[in-house]
């Protein structure tokens, strides 16, 4: 036998070629060939599709009540000694004969033709289990393989794996960690009410929609806070282990290449963290809120950074003090 395996997207396949003792042939000869075919099918794992293809040199008959399992009851002629034996090992292996099993017309079913006589004695067995996937099989009466043998094919569907979507829900709001921290959130909500505007009676539907939408907002900004509340912590850890990587370097107790990975990870960190920074700072300068803060910022900057001008004139001639002497001694 000639076995060729093929794996595909979502199975693998085992095509076997067989060719079974003729008639003529001794019985330990035909008892070993089938032995031979149990022990083929009984090394492949039940999940690969098994495939059987050749000259069996066996009539299983054109119906066979007694086989309904391995016989498609849409065979040809009549059925032999070594037909019987072969059922037999099909129903013992869950075999089914599938060139049977479909209605076609007698030149589609004539498999070998010599002498005047025409038998069907070359079969493609499929287990049971994968006999749906067959969708036909025939033969070919015009394309012959040799001078007495005609062509025998089948038409087998490859089952593509179906991929499950992932449904995308949307973020829930985790409401009951709100109470962790209810006083900012508290003050959020009210932000947000003196911010929207009023129109000259709402109904009860009408506030209660509104008010809702405040909440829901206020809940996700508070947890958009949460997350960079975490963010920053994660910063703050990169640094310290930057300066521990520091100290123990200059002990002798870590690697200078340590310490550089390290330094890089806390400087990666930290540019990500003035950028989500400066992000909120310009989105924020978009709201009434924000224009408020440019004032404030102005007003309260480090004494320092501003420019203070003092002009001092010399009191006898009244010109501009320009050195360090006259300007202390006015």
């Amino acid at each position: 036998s000639i076995n060729v395996q093929v794996a595909f997207e979502s199975e693998f396949w085992n095509i076997i070629s067989v060719y079974a003792p003729q008639v003529g042939r001794p019985q330990e000869e035909k008892d070993s060939f089938l032995a031979d075919l149990e022990e083929v099918v009984s090394r492949i794992p039940g999940n690969e599709l098994v495939v059987f293809g050749g000259d069996f040199n066996a009539h299983l008959g054109e119906k066979c009540p007694d086989y309904p399992d391995e016989h498609g009851q849409r065979g040809l002629g009549e059925r032999n000694e070594e037909g019987v034996r072969l059922l037999q090992t099909l129903q013992a292996l869950e075999l089914f004969a599938v060139n049977t099993g479909f209605t076609k017309h007698y030149e589609q079913k004539v498999k070998y033709r010599s002498g005047g006589h025409d038998t069907q004695i070359d079969y493609i067995l499929v287990r049971r289990t994968d006999r749906a996937k067959v969708q036909d099989a025939k033969v070919l009466p015009y394309e012959a393989v040799t001078r007495q043998h005609r062509l025998l094919v089948m038409n087998i569907t490859i089952l593509k794996e179906q991929r499950i979507k992932q449904r995308k829900h949307p973020a829930k709001t985790k409401v009951w960690k709100l109470r962790e921290n209810k006083v900012d959130f508290n003050r959020l909500v009210r932000e947000m009410k003196n911010n929207t505007e009023e129109t000259e009676e709402p109904s009860v539907e009408e506030e209660w929609t509104e008010m809702s939408h405040i909440l829901e907002e206020a809940a996700f900004v508070d947890r958009q806070k949460e997350a960079d509340r975490g963010k920053d912590m994660e910063v703050q850890e990169t640094l310290k282990e930057k300066k521990k990587a520091y100290k123990a370097m200059k002990d002798g107790t870590r690697e200078l290449q340590e310490y550089k990975r390290l330094k890089k990870v806390a400087e990666r960190s930290v540019a990500r963290a003035k950028g989500r920074a400066w992000k909120e700072w310009y989105e924020k300068l978009e709201t009434k809120e924000g224009e408020d803060q440019i004032y404030k910022i102005a007003k309260h900057r480090p004494r320092q950074k501003k420019y203070i001008i003092r002009v001092t004139k010399q009191r006898d001639t009244g010109k501009i003090a320009t050195k360090d002497k006259s300007v202390t001694s006015q």
